[in-house]
């Protein structure tokens, strides 16, 4: 019952759009014999009458025009018909082909051709086979999108896990080479050629410029949350980095050109450069006046001269040792027990890594 009440109205729906094109055929129609009949009358000094006779005439050719129409349809329709029986009867396909005049005629009903099989055929019997197995492969559309055959594997999902290693190349390597991405291989080929790689340039920032930065250090945590509820943290960093923005400090165009001339004398992010943090630039308190006395490097045993400047940073249990590898000349101020060592006779400084060398060795336990 459903289907046929189905039918019945796209059977109505197709009455309809066939009524409303048909109206507005017989419109266009009329309407165009109105306008000629006033055109007639308005320009070609027409007579009343004939202009009627116009109008009259050409609704009447729009009405059998309209009339004529499923007239003209059924007739093509039937010789087409008869064109496509004759044609079938003359070159038959298997059951009849896959239409039959006009129509989809459905004929496949499912299951796999495991052998030779035979079916009938319009005038004689036809033979299929497949060459290989054969087997039907349902499609399906995955979390990505993608339409494909799925394969289910007991409820396991494969995750897949991609692992980077950093190597350490250094200069001159063949083997850093050879394993070089394209980008890489320019850079080992300019280095070459021009001679400049990485390099530390012994200048010091603008201090005008870094006073007013905003910055200072930076730790990288790994978080890993266990599937008991937990985490676990670690750190792949010994120390901490520094960050700033210098752009706060910027007042003038002067300042701009500065700014400009320093970074392209460091060939941008090539070479690596002094910088005064402002907020952490003493051995002591920022306001404090420095004293050797701010920062224990450790005790002698009798035999070792050399010590690395560091500074230390402790709050409650926790305590962090920051080596300090670039001290201003002139700056270090070094001790032993009360007493303060003079530079460049009891003691030297290496303003490049940090390291302060005693003339003679302090004693056993001096601090």
């Amino acid at each position: 019952m459903t289907a046929a009440f189905e039918a019945e109205l796209a059977r109505l729906r197709q009455s309809m759009l066939y009524t409303g094109r048909e109206v507005g055929t017989l419109s266009a129609g009329i309407s165009g014999g109105l306008r000629r009949a006033f055109e007639g009358l308005a320009f070609d000094g027409m007579k009343l009458g004939d202009a009627l006779k116009s109008v009259g005439q050409s609704i009447a050719q729009s009405a059998f025009s309209v009339a004529m129409k499923p007239i003209e349809q059924a007739f093509a329709g039937a010789i087409a018909q008869g064109v496509n029986g004759m044609v079938s009867g003359m070159m038959p396909f298997a059951n009849g082909g896959a239409f039959v005049q006009g129509r989809v005629t459905p004929f496949a009903r499912g299951g796999v051709v495991t052998h030779a099989t035979a079916f009938p055929m319009r005038g004689g019997t036809g033979l299929m086979g497949e060459a290989g197995p054969e087997a039907i492969m349902p499609l399906s559309r995955g979390a990505d999108g993608r339409l494909g055959v799925s394969m289910d594997g007991g409820g396991a999902r494969t995750t897949n896990v991609t692992i980077n290693i950093s190597t350490p190349m250094s200069r001159g390597s063949n083997a850093a080479k050879a394993r070089s991405p394209p980008r890489w291989a320019a850079f080992w080929r300019a280095a070459t050629e021009t001679g400049e790689t990485m390099a530390f340039h012994e200048i010091r920032f603008p201090a005008s410029l870094s006073f007013g930065s905003v910055g200072g250090p930076e730790r990288r945590t790994e978080i890993v949350a266990m599937v008991n509820g937990h985490e676990e943290r670690r750190t792949p960093w010994a120390h901490s980095r520094r960050r700033y923005d210098a752009g706060l400090g910027l007042r003038s165009l002067d300042d701009v050109a500065t700014l400009i001339a320093f970074f392209e004398a460091r060939a941008g992010q090539l070479h690596g450069f002094r910088w005064k943090d402002w907020a952490d630039f003493k051995s002591g308190q920022p306001n404090g006046v420095p004293h050797f006395q701010d920062q224990h490097l450790g005790y002698g045993d009798g035999r070792r001269v050399s010590f690395q400047l560091s500074k230390t940073y402790a709050s409650g249990p926790g305590r962090y040792a920051r080596p300090i590898s670039k001290p201003v000349e002139g700056t270090v101020l070094v001790g032993i027990g009360a007493d303060q060592m003079r530079e460049a006779v009891d003691f030297t400084v290496d303003h490049d890594k940090g390291v302060i060398t005693f003339a003679a060795p302090p004693g056993e336990g001096r601090r």
